[in-house]
């Protein structure tokens, strides 16, 4: 989600080479969101699309990296010899750490697979890879905040929104933020391995698997992410880490449960923009001045 390589001039229209491929950029974004926010349960579907899917988001990645590969490098030349904005340093900091927080969940991820791999590694890398999924779902939403502008024009807003707008779909972004971290276990997944007495549960509850389901690690027994019963989709909705489509619980599939995990990961990742959009914003008008009328 980067700013394109090839940028548009402000004198007219991009050439039709441009717009193609900046259409491009667009579509392969909002399917890497799309396709992570399936992935923040295994419950959504069930472990082997877990895996499958994450392998499939791994090619993304590499294929958005690729994509912006002139943009990553003209961006690291000027941040490493001091010619950067402030601003440009910042998200290129956050975009490595991204990638960082990405490149250890899909590592971790393959190293305690269940279905694809099988590694018979010790359960307790298993809340790490919890953390570095929920960090990079963070780092995502500041990447996507420090993006605004981009998205903006990718659906075809190309004036400035009013602020009055702007303010009405922060609020709401915001709102749903809210919402989604409040009926999840947000906090008890980025914190997984720091909490001794969560880890040892889950390490208990794998050695007390017969059948390869995948951890049901939690910091509470059986619910959302890490174990709560709240509702992003039934009492698996997006916890239970692990099993088949629900069935350890008698659920089969749900389409209401794998929208549940998609819309509330699309709702904290939404917060975190515009929580980033805002700071953004107040940032810039510390640093310069802007002309009258110029909105967000």
């Amino acid at each position: 989600m980067s700013e394109p390589a090839e940028r548009v001039s402000s004198q007219g229209a991009p050439a039709a080479p441009k717009k193609s491929l900046k259409g491009f950029h667009f579509v392969l974004d909002a399917l890497l969101v799309i396709v992570m926010a399936t992935l923040y349960s295994k419950g959504a579907v069930n472990l082997m699309y877990h895996e499958v899917v994450g392998l499939v988001l791994t090619g993304l990645i590499l294929i958005h990296v690729v994509a912006h590969w002139k943009w990553i490098t003209g961006v690291s030349r000027k941040v490493f010899t001091g010619s950067s904005k402030a601003r440009t340093a910042v998200s290129y900091v956050i975009n490595v750490l991204l990638c960082v927080s990405w490149l250890a969940c899909i590592v971790l991820g393959i190293l305690v697979s269940k279905k694809i791999f099988h590694f018979g590694l010790p359960g307790s890398l298993v809340p790490w890879h919890f953390f570095t999924a929920a960090l990079a779902l963070l780092l995502t939403g500041v990447h996507v905040g420090l993006h605004w502008e981009w998205w903006r024009g990718k659906f075809g807003i190309r004036k400035p929104l009013p602020k009055a707008a702007v303010a009405c779909l922060l609020v709401v972004f915001l709102a749903a933020g809210s919402v989604s971290f409040a009926v999840t276990d947000f906090d008890r997944w980025i914190s997984a391995p720091f909490n001794k007495t969560m880890a040892m549960e889950h390490q208990q509850r794998e050695t007390q698997q017969v059948v390869s389901h995948g951890p049901a690690f939690s910091g509470k027994p059986q619910g959302d992410r890490a174990g709560a019963s709240n509702d992003r989709g039934g009492t698996d909705a997006r916890g239970a880490q692990g099993g088949e489509t629900g069935e350890r619980h008698g659920q089969p599939f749900s389409w209401a449960r794998f929208f549940k995990v998609i819309g509330t990961t699309l709702g904290e990742l939404l917060g975190v923009a515009a929580v980033t959009r805002i700071l953004d914003l107040g940032f810039s008008r510390l640093c310069r001045k802007k002309p009258a009328g110029q909105s967000a």
